[in-house]
């Protein structure tokens, strides 16, 4: 009987041993699959948060674009010349005319012109703008007069390599601009919008500053300059000032005096004031004296 009961207990307690063995896999892999499926959602959750987080940016905006054969030769030579003449004339009005009429002939225009006369000297200047290609011509023409030429200054300025760091500057910055703009169709939260709004104004600010020197440079390459200062000196000028002087004297004087009445005719109230005075003064002056008679 006791040898029953004792195999029905190790039976059971072995039934009860292989439930437990078994179930406790399952619950592992179960908590464990828990645990790892939870875990797989938080960092998905984080990895969206750092995606939604981070800055927009650009692969190759620091990346210098190589201009090519084509674009180069398009650019073509940049070249700034200019020109500083210094001419004594023997006649300084004829000498002026002249060089306005062979202006005339060329793509010119004047963009500057000054002229002091004092009692020897006649001192001028004249600033000339001409089309580049034309700079050498208008320049030998100029020099062809009967002028005595006192100083002769040439300035070449080859620019090109400048304006062609420019022109490459310029196509990087905007293919730049084109990678910003592809990012604010991409953009999803208020915070990339924002920045990437923000670099496209500065791209934009600085395409604008680029194009301005460019189109600075194309102007001073596109027309040359030519300044020349026109001098005279000699003993007729003297004569002539000296006569011109008397008659501007003469002149001057006549205007003095029609200023002067202008002027009596300005202070009109005062002369009223200064009559009524007057007749007062008379007066008593006259009703002393019938005084004194009686």
């Amino acid at each position: 009987m006791k040898t029953k009961i004792i195999t029905i207990a190790i039976i059971s307690l072995t039934l009860i041993f292989s439930n437990c063995k078994d179930q406790s896999p399952k619950d592992a892999e179960f908590n464990e699959k828990s645990y790892t499926e939870t875990n797989y959602e938080n960092q998905n959750d984080t990895k969206l948060d750092n995606e939604q987080q981070k800055e927009p940016t650009i692969t190759n905006q620091d990346q210098t674009t190589t201009l090519t054969d084509d674009e180069i030769k398009k650019i073509g030579k940049k070249i700034i010349k200019n020109a500083n003449l210094t001419i004594e004339a023997k006649d300084y009005d004829k000498s002026l005319q002249r060089i306005k009429e062979v202006t005339k002939k060329f793509d010119c225009y004047i963009s500057n012109e000054t002229q002091n006369t004092y009692i020897t000297s006649i001192t001028g200047t004249i600033t000339l703008r001409v089309k580049s290609s034309q700079f050498d011509s208008l320049l030998n023409q100029i020099l062809k007069g009967d002028e005595k030429i006192v100083s002769k200054n040439i300035y070449i300025n080859d620019i090109t390599e400048e304006y062609v760091d420019l022109y490459a500057r310029l196509k990087n910055k905007k293919i730049a601009e084109q990678q910003y703009q592809e990012i604010m169709k991409k953009a999803y939260t208020v915070n990339d919008i924002l920045n990437v709004q923000e670099y496209l104004r500065r791209i934009r600010e600085e395409i604008e500053a680029t194009q301005g020197k460019m189109k600075f440079i194309d102007n001073q390459a596109e027309y040359s300059t030519i300044s020349i200062t026109l001098t005279y000196n000699g003993p007729d000028i003297y004569k002539k000032t000296f006569w011109d002087t008397i008659l501007k004297a003469l002149k001057g004087g006549w205007t003095g005096i029609k200023y002067f009445v202008i002027a009596i005719f300005y202070i009109w109230p005062l002369w009223i004031l200064l009559g009524i005075i007057i007749f007062a003064a008379k007066r008593i002056s006259k009703k002393k004296q019938n005084q004194k008679q009686q």
